[in-house]
């Protein structure tokens, strides 16, 4: 079973990131780590390979560019505008070429279990938040189909394997079935 995260969980990994005592960049640099796990649905790899020519944060579909993802396929992930202002802000004064994050994936999966187990939530891990991603979306009226391009695979029941059920989301479905058929 896909494993299911809850908002509060993600709350908790944002609360230890914010009550650190250090420097404000560190900060920022590790929320927008749990943001863009989470609001774009990226692997550890995409996350870190991510460089500022990968980013288009302005015009009318604010998207990044995953290149070379799993399987060397190249995708397109929407973005929301929260996320769009945050890497805005991020990079500005960065070079084109720069990586994003500009940390290597081992030193992240590190400093991930780590706000985790502080967090009170020791079986989280980056790909939760890919999980969380598709979840989310399916959850908010995405399709099963936005959700397999999100996330860049070819087959259907791979994304599948993302979604976990919900209380709420089985709530919503029965909830649609108003006896008028």
């Amino acid at each position: 079973m896909p494993q299911k995260v809850s908002d509060e969980e993600v709350e908790k990994l944002k609360s230890i990131i914010t009550g650190r005592k250090t420097h404000k960049k560190s900060i920022d640099r590790d929320l927008l780590i749990i943001e863009l796990l989470y609001n774009a649905g990226l692997r550890l790899s995409e996350l870190t390979n991510l460089r500022v020519t990968d980013l288009r944060l302005t015009g009318e579909a604010p998207h990044l560019k995953v290149l070379q993802g799993k399987g060397g396929k190249d995708r397109d992930v929407s973005l929301n505008p929260y996320i769009c202002s945050r890497l805005k802000a991020f990079t500005k004064g960065k070079a084109p070429e720069d990586k994003v994050i500009g940390i290597a994936p081992k030193i992240v999966n590190s400093l991930f279990t780590n706000w985790a187990k502080r967090a009170g939530v020791p079986q989280l891990h980056p790909h939760s938040l890919r999980h969380k991603f598709a979840t989310d979306i399916l959850n908010r009226g995405g399709s099963i189909r936005d959700v397999q391009h999100l996330m860049g695979h070819e087959s259907l029941a791979t994304t599948e394997a993302y979604l976990a059920v919900t209380d709420e989301g089985l709530s919503d479905a029965v909830g649609r079935l108003d006896g008028s058929a």
